[in-house]
């Protein structure tokens, strides 16, 4: 025998806005809800509105307790539904338009519902007529959106607990209408409704997201354009909402809502292998590029000359500082690429930073506009040396190796490093992509047969102790009294012959000088990521002098032996150096360190070489089935805004 009371429990009231519905979508609605599967056997009372001059155009066959009214205006009819369903001890199904909603979804949303006592409402997601894409989630659920496939559902929970969010079909509780009414001075019934959510959540009752429910609109397609279940509210009921409900979008700012919304608006990013013309989109970082020349400005510009050179089938822009954007001429260098030197306001699949982040907030910016985050580490030092680093590196760099999506390596030797002092990042995917050994990437055409008017030693670095300029340079003088040394860093030196001149400040051809006219290259470095001086004074046919360590030796294999010239020596101490040089400049041998030992089909890698390494290691990154990293890593920066405000 049936039990009457648990049919009671499954019934629910009914009320549908068909205010702004047409005559023939109107009936066809209706005749589709009789039906069982949608609301004939749920239904305890349903209550509907069309629009003046239409009632004639209900069907008459139907149940009786199904009734309609004409109004312009759908809010007083749905306070009347509401108070009743609230009296009556039942869930009021409300429906904004020509809803397709079935017994299982409603199902559903019941569930969601009476997990807690304090659910106001259970909203469903809104799919297509095929339900193989879902709408993502808008502000507040009103206001224009787009499609996403069904298979972004798996990356989101079973169902999260929001802020106030209106929605073509949503559940409200009994407890919640018994106690509220809506504010009839709002122009639609949609800002009526989110009035009237936000006053239940001031007293404690939210509203509840529920991934697992679909339901379709009638006439909307994969192919419907921007669509608005819920349309955009009017300046007039906007600035009532503000006024009654203060912290409106606050709550929606900072309480989990917009990182969903966020998050699906990132997915849109992601390549739909069903269209052809179809593009992923790649924002390459290089804010840490300013109007200088160094090592870092090296490494990053020819990184994205190669990528640009190789016309990847990616939707690339370039983010940039407007000093960097202008020394270096990227519009210019990067033609076709949209240079931004603001925030630009779109999304990315990925974001790649061609070089260490220095700060946490660099992270999140790019974590905010790119599904996905890449890095290019190219050394470990400023960790290590602690004096010349950024503040809070340490949980700078914590972050970047638990939460990036790729990590990136200039060297096995970089990588090495970096693993060691954050473990975590082992469990990141990574690529060592060494830079390019071609000897002809490394020279200027200007520079090359550059005479000195007299002969020069040159030491190659900068004012940062790892380089050991100056100490090198005292020892170089003190050993050889009578020679000119040109150093790049270290300066302030009384000795006419001793030339210093600041680091970065000479334009990149009179380095290229240097290179190509100096008697012996001194690289005294204890501490590098990659060593462009030893490839540059190589490729000139320079004889060149360098600190041994684990990383020149990575770096001598894969260098090309053919310049005229060229020979690499090692030395660990100063003292060392000083020997080796004086029995160079008396003609005697020393040891060389082997060149090009490594070297496959006598071929050097090139720039174009790390584009595509780039490229190819980016690629699965648009393949993965699963976006929840970022749904991870959103929560960690979501606990950290929290704490720096």
């Amino acid at each position: 025998m049936d039990d009457p009371a648990l049919e009671r429990a499954n019934e629910i009231d009914v009320f549908v806005d068909l205010s702004s519905t047409r005559l023939a979508d109107l009936e066809r609605s209706i005749r589709v809800w009789t039906l069982p599967e949608r609301l004939g056997t749920t239904t305890r009372r349903l209550r509907g509105v069309v629009p003046p001059g239409q009632l004639a155009g209900v069907p008459t066959t139907l149940p009786s307790t199904w009734t309609f009214c004409e109004a312009d205006s759908s809010i007083v009819p749905l306070g009347a539904a509401m108070a009743d369903a609230g009296r009556s001890g039942v869930p009021l199904l409300v429906l904004l338009g020509p809803v397709d909603v079935g017994v299982e979804a409603i199902g559903v949303l019941r569930q969601c519902l009476e997990r807690d006592p304090m659910f106001a409402s259970a909203v469903p997601r809104v799919g297509c007529a095929d339900r193989c894409c879902f709408l993502r989630l808008a502000n507040h659920g009103v206001g224009g959106s787009d499609w996403l496939p069904r298979k972004v559902l798996a990356d989101l929970p079973d169902s999260d607990i929001l802020v106030e969010i209106a929605a073509p079909c949503l559940l409200l509780a009994p407890r919640v209408l018994a106690n509220f009414a809506p504010v009839t001075e709002f122009e639609h019934v949609a800002a009526a409704l989110l009035h009237y959510l936000a006053a239940a959540r001031r007293s404690g009752f939210r509203a509840v997201l529920c991934n697992r429910a679909l339901v379709g609109v009638d006439g909307f397609t994969c192919d419907t354009a921007s669509p608005a279940p819920v349309p955009a509210l009017s300046a007039n009921d906007e600035a009532l909402l503000s006024k009654l409900v203060p912290e409106f979008e606050r709550g929606w700012r900072e309480f989990r809502a917009s990182s969903w919304e966020r998050f699906e608006k990132l997915c849109t990013s992601t390549v739909d292998r069903t269209k052809p013309d179809a593009r992923p989109s790649l924002l390459l970082d290089v804010r840490n590029i300013g109007p200088i020349y160094n090592g870092t400005t090296q490494a990053v510009l020819n990184t994205a000359l190669a990528l640009k050179a190789l016309q990847p089938p990616w939707d690339v822009a370039v983010l940039a500082s407007p000093q960097g954007a202008a020394f270096h001429g990227l519009e210019r260098a990067l033609a076709g690429w949209p240079i931004y030197t603001e925030w630009p306001d779109r999304v990315f699949t990925v974001a790649l930073r061609p070089a260490q982040p220095w700060h946490i907030q660099e992270m999140i910016d790019l974590h905010a506009v790119a599904l996905f985050n890449a890095y290019l580490m190219l050394d470990s030092i400023a960790w290590d040396i602690v004096y010349a680093t950024t503040v809070q590196l340490e949980g700078t760099w914590q972050f970047l190796a638990d939460h990036a999506d790729a990590l990136l390596f200039d060297s096995e030797f970089t990588r090495q490093r970096f693993i060691e002092r954050f473990p975590s990042a082992r469990r990141v995917p990574g690529l060592v992509t060494r830079y390019s050994f071609d000897p002809k990437e490394y020279v200027l055409p200007p520079a090359v047969g550059t005479r000195a008017d007299e002969p020069f030693i040159l030491v190659v670095g900068n004012n940062l102790e790892h380089k050991d300029v100056r100490r090198t340079v005292e020892a170089l003088a003190s050993g050889f009294p009578y020679h000119t040394i040109r150093a790049l860093g270290a300066t302030g030196w009384n000795s006419r012959l001793v030339v210093a001149q600041p680091s970065g400040e000479l334009p990149e051809l009179d380095i290229h000088r240097l290179y190509a006219s100096a008697s012996y290259v001194v690289f005294p470095s204890f501490y590098e990521g990659f060593g462009f001086p030893v490839l540059t004074a190589l490729a000139y046919g320079r004889t060149v002098l360098a600190r041994q360590s684990p990383l020149l030796g990575e770096l001598a294999a894969l260098a090309d032996p053919r310049p005229a010239g060229g020979r690499l020596i090692t030395f660990d101490r100063r003292e060392e150096l000083v020997d080796l040089l004086g029995r160079l400049m008396h003609g005697e041998s020393v040891p060389e360190q082997p060149v090009g030992t490594g070297l496959r089909n006598n071929r050097p890698r090139r720039w174009l070489d790390v584009g595509r390494d780039i490229v190819a290691f980016l690629e699965p990154l648009l393949q993965r089935s699963s976006h929840r990293r970022w749904v991870e890593r959103e929560h960690v920066v979501r606990q950290l805004i929290a704490y720096r405000n």
